[in-house]
């Protein structure tokens, strides 16, 4: 609920393409926060943490399902993602320069690639959608741990769902114009209801699902 509100606000404070972002080379990885392994929240001692006790990349799934769930939405509201260099695989890093590490582009364990397969689906489906890239955008529901976003332009609108809870999540998507749902990435089962779909997602994981006529 927090999170649709200050998006709301910064939506309507800022004019222009803005360029959304999880990490940058000021702040300290996206994972390692994700992983507990950065003791602030703002980064404070971080830069200090990266020479003295620097994160090791996390070998449990929980770091990077965050990470992936954080990249639907960013591809998922207005603006143009932007990716920060090693955040497609989960890198790890404290403040600046650890944030800084050399790219890795191979010995990936398996939920780095997971994570870039994730962020590929994520840009592909954004390329085919042209609603996810101009479309109007409107934050359907949120609740303290789902969200759901719609995004439509002329014949075609995308429904996102996200689940940030740790149990399953089945929800009702609006469709007035009864188009048929097809899932374009993500986890979870949809199906046609009186008045809606009926989407079902596993816990801390996110749903694209795409309506045409």
């Amino acid at each position: 609920e927090d999170l649709a509100g200050v998006l709301q606000g910064s939506l309507s404070f800022y004019d222009g393409v803005m360029s959304p972002f999880l990490g940058n080379h000021d702040i300290p990885r996206f994972v390692s926060h994700a992983a507990g392994q950065i003791e602030d929240v703002w980064g404070n001692g971080s830069k200090e943490q990266g020479f003295y006790n620097p994160p090791s990349q996390p070998s449990e799934a929980g770091p990077y399902r965050s990470l992936r769930l954080a990249q639907s939405f960013l591809y998922a509201i207005p603006g143009i993602p932007l990716t920060y260099y090693g955040d497609e695989i989960g890198m790890v890093g404290a403040g600046d320069p650890d944030n800084r590490r050399m790219m890795t582009f191979s010995d990936w364990n398996e939920e780095q690639q997971a994570t870039y397969d994730h962020l590929g689906t994520l840009g592909s489906v954004r390329a085919a959608w042209r609603s996810l890239r101009r479309g109007s955008f409107q934050v359907v529901s949120a609740g303290a741990d789902d969200m759901v976003i719609q995004r439509s332009l002329e014949n075609e609108t995308v429904l996102i769902v996200l689940n940030r809870s740790d149990a399953e999540l089945t929800t009702l998507l609006p469709n007035p114009n009864n188009w048929a749902p097809s899932v374009l990435v993500g986890e979870g089962v949809v199906a046609e209801t009186d008045g809606g779909i009926s989407a079902t997602i596993p816990p801390r994981q996110s749903l694209y699902v795409g309506l045409v006529p």
